[in-house]
């Protein structure tokens, strides 16, 4: 069987938008009650936060074809940092888990005046995303998508995959703002109007999908590819706190299309034996 890469393109354009709090996780989180809210002790509590990233701008090259994201395009107008191109193991279902890859961003601006409350804004920024079902780990997910493609489902599949890319989605940036807040959930309490967590995820939806199949040693085999055929990306936003009982509450995404997925004309697929399915647009939602 083979692994499938769903590859989701990101891309960056701040627009005001309105919040909706109205969803929450049961995912715990260890909160420092005891931790004075300075802007000092908030400082440093980024500081350990950030510790196992690499903080490394080398790996921003090379990048994805199909990534559209541009940090330069960010107005952050506090402490911008690239953390770095990270990787976990996440659970996307019960029964599932992912090894998702992306590069992760962060900005976050505070003003400490006057002291005893200080306003801080924090924004993560989810860039170059790949999630991957992992084979023994999510085999109820591969043995339907085999199914589907082996029986010419295609509409299917597509309507499968981009469910599971969307909820693998949600569960990174709750893996990382879980870890986050281990160590800072104390300063984003719930009801708290001086603090704001949010992410902000950019992902594709203007990308043609490839399929190749064929038998080997009598099994079927298949792969997938993806390839950018226009210029249009979603931007998911996300406000997160901490309630009372310690569990993270999540607000349901803001989703909005940046730009129009006009398809236009590529080379043609990715190589010998591939033939497109689906459309080259994606819906945001």
């Amino acid at each position: 069987m083979k692994n499938i890469k769903l590859f989701s393109i990101t891309f960056s354009l701040l627009l005001a938008m309105i919040f909706i709090w109205n969803s929450c996780t049961k995912q715990e989180a260890i909160v420092p009650n005891d931790t004075k809210y300075t802007l000092e002790n908030f400082k440093k509590a980024v500081y350990e936060a950030e510790k196992k990233y690499q903080h490394n701008t080398s790996v921003l090259e090379p990048r994805s074809i199909t990534s559209c994201f541009s940090p330069d395009s960010l107005e952050c107008n506090g402490d911008f940092d690239f953390l770095g191109r990270d990787s976990a193991i996440v659970n996307v279902y019960n029964n599932c888990k992912a090894k998702v890859v992306y590069d992760l961003y962060r900005c976050w601006e505070a003003n400490d005046n006057p002291p005893a409350q200080p306003v801080v804004i924090f924004t993560f920024y989810f860039d170059n995303f790949t999630a991957e079902p992992i084979e023994g780990e999510c085999d109820s997910v591969l043995v339907l998508w085999k199914d589907l493609i082996e029986n010419g489902e295609y509409d299917e599949f597509m309507e499968s995959s981009e469910t599971f890319l969307r909820d693998a989605q949600k569960a990174t940036e709750l893996y990382v703002v879980n870890d986050f807040f281990g160590y800072v959930g104390g300063f984003f309490k719930c009801g708290d109007a001086n603090t704001t967590l949010s992410s902000e995820f950019y992902t594709a939806n203007c990308y043609q999908v490839y399929l190749k199949i064929w038998l080997k040693g009598g099994l079927f085999e298949f792969d997938i590819k993806t390839e950018q055929c226009g210029e249009s990306c979603c931007k998911s936003t996300t406000l997160y706190c901490v309630k009372q009982d310690g569990s993270i509450f999540v607000s349901d995404p803001v989703i909005e299309q940046v730009g129009d997925c006009e398809p236009v004309l590529n080379g043609g697929g990715p190589g010998r034996g591939y033939f497109p399915i689906g459309d080259c647009h994606h819906d945001c939602n």
